[in-house]
């Protein structure tokens, strides 16, 4: 998908750059989709296409702060 969204890119002459957003539970040294991070930035490298990974944004934020509320663990403000 990365690389058929820079065929795209070069066909249509648009800018294209991937953020990568953690999943906000877990976060930390114990983060469980490192790996699923660092195969995007390779697949992104091979494409030519830049990558913002937002993980290490969230270095040292409890997870709960981020959250609309307990049961409802979608981002709120600070998480976007």
């Amino acid at each position: 998908a990365i690389a058929e969204l820079a065929n795209l890119r070069d066909k249509h002459q648009f800018k294209l750059v991937i953020a990568v957003i953690p999943e906000l539970h877990q976060l930390g040294k114990n983060y469980p989709f490192r790996r699923e991070h660092e195969e995007v930035r390779k697949l992104a490298e091979e494409a030519n296409v830049p990558v913002w990974d937002l993980l290490p944004s969230f270095d040292g934020v409890e997870e709960s702060t981020l959250w609309v509320t307990p049961e409802d663990t979608h981002a709120n403000s600070k998480g976007n």
